[in-house]
């Protein structure tokens, strides 16, 4: 699950700034750490915290959105607000997720945070595949897995138990929140109660997978989707 998106107004117009404010308050899961008409406030503020989102004008006093984006842009999402349109090009060329025209709408606003949002998840899906582990905890212990060490994942009501090549691990968690999680290139939910890692499986057959001696049932619903997976 994403976290809450932490937010920086930067805009030099106060009644743009508030309405903006008052967009992010109405908006669920997000939080506002700065609003400043200031570039170089800003550019601390990004620099010493976590600021997921930056809603930035580009017509500034000083160090303008512009000459801000060069510096930020790889550090921190941005959405553009602002009333010329001719920056929607240079905006875009330094990947900003969206560009909204001032009076900004609360219904324009709320299509580009689900932008944010959904490049957000895509950066951590990139994340997870070139991190290759996580860590869970199994009662007072918390083990780190390598995702290539991971045979199967098994649903067991509230627990799952991780299936590895160094033996099980049971965690007080759900096979939903491990689908998530695991890179969908490598792991596949193929039943109710079994995740797979794909690049494990010794055999297939229509019902069932097997995986190190282990017989695993292949829902009637997942098997399509299984075998498209596999190129068969």
């Amino acid at each position: 699950m994403i976290k809450d998106i932490s937010c920086l107004i930067l805009d030099d117009e106060p009644i743009a700034a508030r309405l903006l404010a008052q967009y992010v308050k109405r908006t669920e899961g997000m939080k506002l750490h700065l609003q400043t008409d200031s570039a170089e406030a800003a550019l601390k503020a990004i620099t010493h915290h976590n600021i997921d989102l930056v809603l930035l004008d580009i017509e500034m006093p000083g160090m303008n959105g512009v000459e801000l984006m060069k510096i930020i842009h790889a550090k921190t999402h941005i959405i553009i607000t602002t009333a010329y349109p001719e920056y929607a090009v240079e905006g875009y060329e330094h990947n900003a997720v969206d560009f909204l025209m001032k009076p900004v709408t609360f219904e324009r606003f709320s299509l580009a945070i689900l932008r944010v949002r959904e490049r957000m998840v895509a950066t951590k899906e990139m994340d997870r595949e070139l991190m290759g582990h996580f860590f869970i905890k199994s009662g007072h212990r918390i083990h780190r897995i390598n995702y290539q060490d991971i045979l199967f994942i098994e649903g067991l009501r509230d627990y799952i138990a991780i299936h590895t090549i160094k033996g099980k691990i049971m965690s007080l968690d759900s096979l939903t929140n491990m689908e998530i999680l695991l890179p969908k290139v490598q792991f596949s939910r193929i039943h109710k109660s079994y995740l797979i890692n794909k690049t494990k499986i010794d055999s297939l057959e229509k019902w069932k997978v097997v995986i190190h001696d282990h017989p695993l049932p292949v829902g009637e619903t997942y098997r399509k989707k299984l075998t498209d997976e596999l190129g068969l």
